[in-house]
């Protein structure tokens, strides 16, 4: 569920990285719609609601905090880690990652669909905008027509999510408690929203938000492509049940709702996981691989020892991952390829294969051992997501800590807060 966001003003590490990230995310990034490859090579991709993008696409730019690679052995962890993974650990298992037609909607929580000229304009109506009688604010994203597929649909659950990713216009519409789909000639209606700029950090303009974070849903949601392809090149979305009450880089929010903080639920605020926490499994590659396991397991586990997991949303459950909805394909009568992935996978099925689950609890760590990968998690300090740590080498005295190359570090500039925004924890039916 989304909150609105609050002013921090990160640190710069210096003029000519600056220029460099400017460069990165200028308007040319955003006007042609090329995402780098797994080779370096250009990944130029026509995309529309029947033509979804493979694993080398990404929809931000490689500053931002969703691609920002760190190393097995980086020594940028926050003083209470430990602590802060056991409280973790404590909230519960996690959920599985499901697949499948379930009953007709797949399963999920966002759905992604892309857009192209050729489908209609829809004009956004937003129920919490001060002009509609709402008490959120003025919402730049109300009265926006924008195009969306026929067909498209949102997710189950309370917070009927939808995505629609533009290329020609160049950003990711996000829209919250979708309640009227458009008819012939319709508008669409929602509670909130926002939209993010594609090339751009990931952070969803304001004043809207799609999530309690304040940045894209669009960022970090796992994609089953992804998985059939083998690989995922960025940080994963993680939604725990509560949170410390506090918000750290990368998220932009203020801080989680009074009901989304552990201390709602009688449990202490203390080392619960801050807002935009990123938890990060210190494996090699060597070691993930040195475990006997099937190929899509390695995959994910190392995008969390590649890029790691980022704390975005709040959740009934006690924590999980957050993938796309497979009513993306479903409702437009396509085949789903996380049914595919699944089958592939080999992923049981307890009802005819209607419900795939994948359990990340057994999933086994270093040790062999299933579970014990949420052991070895660690927590990243948040200069890892805003750019603020040490610099290398001569600058400033500071200490050289090794950065992908390529991906370069981030500036990560936090915006300043404006008006109200949805407060409360995610209901979403996963």
């Amino acid at each position: 569920m989304p909150h609105l966001a609050r002013s921090t003003v990160g640190r710069r590490i210096g003029a000519v990285l600056a220029t460099a990230v400017a460069v990165v995310v200028g308007p040319a990034v955003v006007a042609a719609p090329v995402a780098a490859a797994a080779g370096g090579s250009p990944c130029r991709l026509a995309l529309s609601a029947t033509s979804h993008p493979g694993a080398c696409w990404r929809p931000f730019a490689p500053s931002s905090p969703f691609d920002v690679r760190v190393a097995p052995d980086d020594p940028r962890t926050v003083p209470r880690s430990a602590r802060i993974v056991a409280r973790l650990r404590a909230l519960g298992p996690p959920g599985p990652l499901q697949f499948g037609p379930g009953d007709g909607r797949g399963w999920g929580a966002k759905p992604i669909y892309f857009a192209t000229a050729r489908d209609p304009l829809r004009r956004v109506r937003l129920s919490a905008d001060r002009r509609n009688g709402g008490r959120w604010g003025v919402n730049g994203l109300n009265g926006m027509r924008i195009r969306v597929p026929v067909g498209a649909a949102p997710s189950r659950g309370s917070d009927r999510h939808l995505i629609v990713v533009d290329q020609a216009a160049g950003y990711s519409y996000e829209l919250w408690r979708v309640s009227r789909m458009p008819d012939a000639g319709g508008g669409l209606r929602a509670r909130w929203g926002t939209r993010a700029r594609l090339g751009g950090d990931g952070r969803g303009i304001r004043p809207g938000s799609s999530s309690v974070s304040g940045l894209s849903v669009l960022a970090g949601v796992l994609r089953p492509e992804e998985l059939l392809d083998g690989e995922i090149r960025h940080a994963l979305y993680l939604s725990v049940r509560c949170t410390s009450g506090v918000a750290v880089a990368p998220a932009v929010a203020p801080g989680p709702a009074p009901e989304d903080q552990c201390s709602n639920l009688g449990l202490p605020n203390a080392d619960a996981p801050a807002l935009g926490q990123r938890f990060h499994l210190p494996y090699t590659d060597a070691e993930i691989d040195a475990v006997p396991r099937p190929a899509h397991e390695r995959t994910l586990l190392r995008a969390m020892a590649r890029y790691g997991l980022i704390v975005m949303d709040a959740t009934p459950d006690p924590w999980h991952v957050d993938q796309s909805a497979g009513i993306d394909r479903l409702s437009l009568g396509l085949a789903d390829p996380g049914t595919a992935f699944a089958r592939r996978a080999r992923l049981p099925s307890t009802d005819g294969g209607r419900r795939y689950a994948w359990s990340l609890a057994a999933l086994r760590g270093r040790d062999g051992r299933p579970g014990s990968w949420i052991e070895d998690l660690r927590v990243l300090a948040p200069c890892v997501s805003d750019g603020s740590c040490p610099w290398a080498g001569p600058v400033g005295g500071g200490t050289a800590w090794p950065v992908a190359a390529d991906v370069g570090s981030p500036s990560w500039p936090r915006y300043p807060a404006a008006g109200g925004g949805p407060a409360g924890r995610s209901n979403e039916t996963r």
